[in-house]
């Protein structure tokens, strides 16, 4: 059990250090993420419209009526299919007020979040065979495969996230855990646990 809180530790100070790298040096994902032409508009639409903070699509096809098969819930789900596919199409999440976001606290809960994910893989590499350290190496690549296959794909399936940027997300979590399993993988082996 020792080792797999040894490699947890390391493993998320490797996910952290490559976090960096990725974001903040690589700037690949940023190559993906837009600005709107008049933000202040955009703003201005936002605090009108959104009065909470969540998830926000337009547009809003799931809406459900009290009465689905009613005209006007029908006319509702013409409208939005239309919309839908001439256009615009948006998925965000909106804080509409105040918030209390700082780097310190963002980067202790990615520290947090790289611990528990680095605890998750450790755990099930522990759990493996005996596999040699290149097995276990491509064991933890593999789970960050899983992990844009299950995460990303599902956004350009249903939000038409573009495919670039679901690419770039996907090889992110590749190399995240490819580097993470040289760390994880050179101190668990299938007998740790």
């Amino acid at each position: 059990m020792k080792r797999v809180i040894g490699a947890t530790l390391l493993g998320g100070i490797v996910c952290m250090v490559w976090g960096t790298l990725s974001w903040m040096v690589m700037g690949w994902h940023k190559q993906e993420i837009h600005s709107f032409d008049d933000e202040a508009a955009v703003t201005k639409v936002l605090r009108e419209n959104a009065p909470r903070h969540g998830v926000y699509m337009l547009p809003h096809s799931m809406v459900m009526s009290a009465h689905p098969k009613s005209e006007s819930a029908k006319a509702d789900r013409e409208a939005a299919d239309l919309t839908h596919k001439t256009g615009p199409f948006f998925l965000g999440v909106v804080r509409p007020g105040v918030g209390g976001w700082d780097m310190n606290t963002s980067l202790m809960l990615a520290l947090g979040r790289s611990l528990l994910a680095s605890l998750l893989v450790a755990g099930l590499l522990s759990m493996t065979a005996r596999l040699d350290f290149l097995q276990r190496v491509l064991f933890c690549t593999l789970c960050g495969a899983f992990a844009g296959v299950a995460v990303d794909l599902p956004m350009l399936v249903w939000f038409e996230s573009p495919l670039r940027y679901t690419l770039i997300n996907m090889a992110d979590h590749v190399m995240e855990w490819f580097l993470a399993g040289l760390a994880i993988s050179g101190m668990v082996t299938g007998k740790d646990l």
